[in-house]
């Protein structure tokens, strides 16, 4: 990278997790004051591979300077954000977003998971998707 594209590149990263920290935000503002109570914990879907301690590993090259090799913990700057809004002490963790909506399918529609094996795929800008096969406890 240039260092026009860099700071180009930190400046749309900031512009990214700051938006996503105010969503969450007025979310937990709006939860709070309908006497909802929020656990400190934040799941963000992202496209790509994410590994333990809030890093992309990769991604869609339109999401510049989000990802580990270019030195960046997405997880670490969402919860420096949210504690700028006064959320400190969250935490925060990333799942690749095909898995994330599958997931939620089996969250949403139990019977899949009685049946014990499910397929979901999410076609956007790539092909993410979740296969699975749940395990009956009781057997």
């Amino acid at each position: 990278y240039s260092a026009a594209e860099r700071r180009l590149g930190e400046r749309i990263r900031e512009a990214i997790l700051l938006r996503i920290a105010d969503l969450i935000f007025r979310a937990w503002r709006k939860a709070r004051a309908q006497g909802i109570g929020c656990l400190p914990e934040i799941g963000v879907a992202v496209p790509g591979r994410t590994v333990t301690g809030g890093f992309i590993l990769d991604s869609t090259d339109y999401l510049p300077f989000l990802k580990k090799r270019d030195g960046f913990n997405f997880a670490k700057g969402l919860r420096k954000c949210l504690a700028a809004k006064g959320l400190s002490g969250c935490r925060v963790r990333l799942l690749n977003d095909g898995i994330a909506a599958g997931m939620a399918n089996i969250y949403f529609d139990p019977s899949m998971a009685k049946r014990g094996k499910f397929a979901f795929l999410g076609p956007g800008s790539g092909l993410g998707g979740c296969v699975g096969v749940v395990k009956d406890e009781k057997k």
